[in-house]
């Protein structure tokens, strides 16, 4: 172990002297090269060859290096994009998601050009990775998974396509993250021996719904919170899932007592132990397991569980918060869950992973509902959006467009002010009546951003001149 720590502090080292050096000779090159040009030895025309030199060979060495190390994205990109466009138009009308991600790169909605809900940017609104985490996903700060989407997410966030993959994980930095067992009774786009693409009911982009910013949403409750949403916008006191169903606990190697909805495991032997949750519910119906954050793990992220399985199917997440798994309860009317606790752990408490059953029926007629009250959109290109909508007593105008700086609207023409629902999607509080919306979004600082830089260019110039003239002179 001392060994191995020293070799990597000698790696350290070393690379950091090798940085610093570099460092030097680039200073020491670039002094010279401008002494040069002031004693005009040398005109900027060199300057400039030197430049374009120097970018080139960044480039190819950066290039070099980089598909060495990623020499399976091509082929992935080739083949999820052929994936992608097999897909209707209709299926990605709105947005789409999928159970599996290259090296974690939660922006390949932007490669593939799709809209999607996982993000990885310093400029997503925190509010909105706040809401999603309340809402059951890995969510916090700057990134959001959808890894542990419900129905009812699928349909708030307008999710009308999920790709499932049974692909094995032999190439480097594949991950088939999550379970989504609760969509295999939905009909679907796609379909190979690989891939299956679902199709989704879901909430429209644009509707006229009932606007409640204080819901209290709980942490450690995301389908209770999930509920009082679709409550709240649909004015409506619709129960979406039954009562906890506890598991019956076995054990191998392992110690077990519960008490207030907690599990207290005290590994007996140092070797492996697992951890066996049988349920008894309903055959042919869905649902969805509340799992403790603390075993779960993706990539290079490690948890105190080596293994998870649900009716034979592994699946993994992050560890954010408590999070619901998509199950199938098969027609015996059984569903197991098996964790296997690695040799270190020789104790560990989780809170009890109770099962939540999806009423269905209530939640399409929920989607029913809202579809009958959306926008009829008539133009939806780039970063506009038009379309005509009725709004009646008591309900405002809400869509699933996170809010940012940029965006404004207009109500027959006339601007109006732009509102937050749930504190991070976009609405409008107009009173009742019919009503031509247009939502536009225009970038912060844009027009602001050319005049700078048209004012830099003669800025540059000008100081050409004159460092010409002074230099004749």
């Amino acid at each position: 172990m001392k060994l191995r720590n020293n070799s990597s502090l000698h790696k350290l080292f070393y690379g950091l002297k090798s940085s610093l050096f570099a460092t030097l000779i680039v200073l020491v090159i670039s002094i010279i090269i401008l002494n040069l040009y002031i004693l005009e030895k040398i005109n900027s025309k060199f300057i400039a060859l030197l430049l374009i030199v120097d970018i080139f060979l960044n480039t190819w060495v950066t290039w070099s290096t980089t598909s060495k190390n990623v020499t399976s994205y091509n082929p992935y990109t080739e083949q999820t994009a052929s994936l992608i466009n097999k897909l209707p138009t209709s299926a990605k009308s709105q947005r789409l998601e999928k159970s599996f991600l290259l090296n974690n790169d939660r922006g390949e909605s932007y490669t593939f050009n799709y809209r999607g809900v996982n993000v990885f940017s310093s400029n997503n609104d925190p509010h909105l990775s706040k809401l999603l985490g309340l809402l059951g996903l890995p969510s916090i700060g700057y990134y959001t998974y959808y890894s542990t989407g419900t129905q009812l997410t699928d349909a708030l966030l307008g999710i009308k396509t999920y790709i499932m993959s049974n692909k094995a994980t032999t190439v480097k930095g594949f991950s088939n993250y999550g379970l989504r067992d609760d969509l295999v009774s939905n009909k679907n786009w796609y379909k190979d021996k690989n891939n299956i693409a679902y199709k989704m009911a879901v909430f429209p982009l644009v509707f006229a719904g009932y606007s409640k910013n204080n819901l209290n949403l709980k942490s450690n409750s995301a389908l209770l919170n999930q509920e009082k949403i679709l409550q709240s916008l649909t004015n409506t006191k619709t129960v979406y899932f039954s009562n906890a169903i506890t598991p019956q606990i076995t054990s191998n190697n392992m110690l077990i007592k519960t008490s207030n909805n907690l599990i207290s495991m005290q590994q007996i032997k140092k070797k492996k132990s697992s951890v066996i949750f049988t349920y008894q519910a309903k055959p042919n119906s869905n649902g969805y397991i509340m799992l403790d954050p603390t075993i779960m793990s993706w990539g290079k992220y490690i948890s105190d569980a080596s293994k998870m399985t649900i009716n034979g199917h592994s699946f993994r997440s992050l560890s954010v918060n408590l999070q619901p798994i998509g199950i199938h309860i098969p027609e015996n009317g059984k569903l197991i869950l098996k964790i296997y606790w690695k040799p270190s752990i020789l104790n560990k408490k989780i809170i009890q992973p109770n099962l939540y059953l999806l009423n269905e029926n209530a939640l399409f007629k929920s989607i029913q509902l809202v579809q009958s009250r959306k926008m009829a959109i008539t133009t939806w290109k780039g970063n506009s959006i038009s379309g005509t909508i009725t709004l009646h007593k008591g309900q405002s105008l809400l869509t699933t467009i996170p809010y940012s700086n940029g965006w404004y609207a207009t109500a027959n023409g006339k601007k109006v002010k732009i509102q937050k629902y749930l504190g991070c999607f976009i609405a409008l509080n107009l009173p009742a009546g019919k009503y031509t919306i247009q939502l536009n979004h225009k970038m912060p600082g844009f027009k602001l951003g050319i005049i700078i830089s048209i004012f830099g260019i003669f800025v540059l110039i000008l100081l050409k001149k004159l460092s010409s003239k002074y230099l004749q002179c």
